[in-house]
């Protein structure tokens, strides 16, 4: 019995075009392919059709406010006393005049995360605020805290509305700074992860609109030492 050979297998390619008067179509009245995505929400991988090239040098700078406790408003200066320990946030103005943060963008990306000058730096702070856990009275036992903090950035430069973002102050308190610790996190989870903001703003030299991310990192927290607040900005 002959063995039987397979039978020849042939590959068609078709292409089909499908035409139709209910396709989209874009404001020049052109038909053509669009990225569709859930209204608010912007995709992380796919660019936005249209978006401007993020400018070679543009200016970020504003004021940071800070507040504790649920619900509260924030202010430049601002504490709260929860079972013997004190935590305090002030923005003390160390840019310039009127401005906590500032950076020159460069490609669309900054950074804010200066040495403050509290703690004998360099550098006059600029980031978004500092924050720390005064001195405690002795006597006072290592204490769980877990405090509401909220963070507002108003921005004089690109246009655009105030960023708020909230967060927690969590960890045991001591009198030590080499003793227990507390953090300072802006996620649901106990780990040093950040919150970012999406916001629309306007360029103030050329007026050009843009989109820009705002991040605001988690930082650890030592009795009697103040930490600058860190931030980065990205635009797309």
């Amino acid at each position: 019995m002959r063995k039987r050979l397979p039978r020849p297998i042939t590959s068609l390619l078709l292409l089909v075009c499908a035409c139709s008067d209910q396709q989209p179509t874009r404001p020049d009245g052109a038909t053509g392919p669009g990225l569709l995505s859930p209204p608010g929400q912007l995709s992380d991988v796919v660019p936005i059709q249209g978006a401007a090239t993020p400018p070679a040098s543009m200016g970020i700078g504003g004021n940071a406010l800070g507040c504790f406790g649920a619900g509260c408003t924030p202010t430049e200066t601002a504490t709260i006393t929860v079972n013997g320990f004190t935590l305090m946030y002030t923005s003390l103005d160390g840019v310039s005049a009127g401005l906590d943060f500032g950076i020159n963008a460069v490609n669309g990306i900054g950074a804010v995360n200066a040495i403050s000058a509290v703690n004998g730096g360099s550098s006059a702070p600029n980031g978004f605020g500092l924050i720390t856990v005064l001195d405690v009275p002795p006597g006072v036992p290592p204490t769980a805290l877990s405090v509401p903090f909220t963070l507002r950035l108003v921005f004089q430069a690109p246009l655009t509305n105030p960023v708020t973002v909230t967060g927690t102050v969590r960890g045991i308190a001591t009198g030590s700074a080499s003793a227990g610790g507390l953090v300072l996190t802006f996620s649901d989870k106990k780990t040093s992860e950040g919150a970012i903001a999406k916001v629309d703003f306007v360029q103030r030299t050329t007026g050009t609109a843009g989109r820009m991310d705002v991040s605001v990192f988690s930082i650890p927290i030592m009795a009697g030492e103040f930490v600058v607040i860190p931030g980065f900005f990205e635009i797309r």
